[in-house]
Order: C-alpha cells, then structure tokens, then sequence
C-alpha cells in the first residue's frame, strides 16, 4: 500500500496491562504463597524500579508505568503501561513490530522478576514466573485499524464482470448484426 493511501493511527493512553504471577510451582499451601507476598512486598520498590527501566529499555522514554499493585494469592503483580505522549503508527509492519516489542517487554520482565526472587531466602528452586500481557482500548483499537491488507479480490472481481459484460455485449451486437443482414 503506498504511503500516500495509509491512515494514521493514534496510540495513546494505556496501551497494556502486564500480568507477572508469582507462587510456588510445588507447594500450593496457603502459607507459602503468604509468604511469596510477603516477600514481593517487601520487594516492591527495586520490582518497580526495574519494571521501569524495562520499559524505559524495550519502547523508550515516551511510555511509563501508570499503575502498580501487588495482589496476594502468590503474588500477583499488574503494571499499567501508557504512553503521554501521542504515538503514530503507520502501516501493519510498525504495528507488528509495537506488539512484538511488548511481547518481548513482558518476557524480560518475567525474567527479571524471577532474578530478583532468586536472590531471596524463599527460593528454594520451586519458584514458578509467568506473565501475560493485555492490549489497552487504544492498542485494541489500532488492531482492527491496522490490517495486513492482503489482495484486494473486489477489484479482482469488477474487472472480471467488466470483462465478461463486454464480451458478451459484443457477441449479442455481433449475432444482431448478423440476423439482420
């Protein structure tokens, strides 16, 4: 599609909520994973501070975290990511390459979580990290704004009716013609 025939897309807002779930891969008993809370809270400010220079380090300095919480069951980490500032993204390649650099956020984030809780006196080895990531409203929107457009089978199809027509026009005029001579 050329450059001229692209509409722009606005990405503004929170553009995902990041999912990282900490607990025991083993012990599933209640005061274990009171116990991953309690030290994720105790934990909470350099689980921040790393989050955020994460992100600072996958989509830059436009973008940062807009909420935060520690939930108990395990413990379960939400991190709102938005961006302030207003970004445009042209096209389905910018769009893919914005998902995969979440993608790719979220996965090094679970990685540093799971190096912080490593270094604690409850890892025993038993430790399971998982993150998930969920678009926000404007990254939601801008999917369904921005598609691989792929051939475009309705111009594909008017030339063959126009063709077909024609053709058939022309033998009706030529059998006309002909009956009348």
């Amino acid at each position: 599609m050329p450059p001229s025939e692209r509409n722009p897309v606005f990405i503004s807002g929170i553009v995902a909520t990041i999912h990282i779930t900490v607990d025991s891969a083993e012990y599933r008993e209640d005061e274990r994973n009171d116990r991953v809370y309690g030290m994720a809270m105790e934990l909470r400010q350099k689980l921040r501070h790393d989050i955020e220079e994460q992100l600072r380090i996958a989509l830059g300095d436009e973008f940062q975290v807009t909420f935060w919480e520690i939930r108990p069951g395990s413990a379960h980490i939400l991190v709102g990511v938005a961006t302030a500032a207003l970004g445009i993204y042209m096209g389905f390649s910018r769009y893919k390459n914005f998902i995969e650099s979440v993608n790719l956020l979220t996965d090094q984030i679970r990685d540093r979580v799971r190096a912080i809780f490593r270094n604690t006196s409850i890892d025993d080895g038993e430790l399971s990290v998982r993150s998930t990531w969920t678009p926000g409203p404007s990254v939601a929107l801008a999917g369904t704004a921005v598609r691989d457009p792929g051939p475009d089978y309705n111009k594909v199809m008017l030339v063959y009716l126009i063709a077909t027509n024609a053709a058939m026009l022309a033998v009706l005029i030529w059998l006309v013609i002909h009956r009348f001579k």
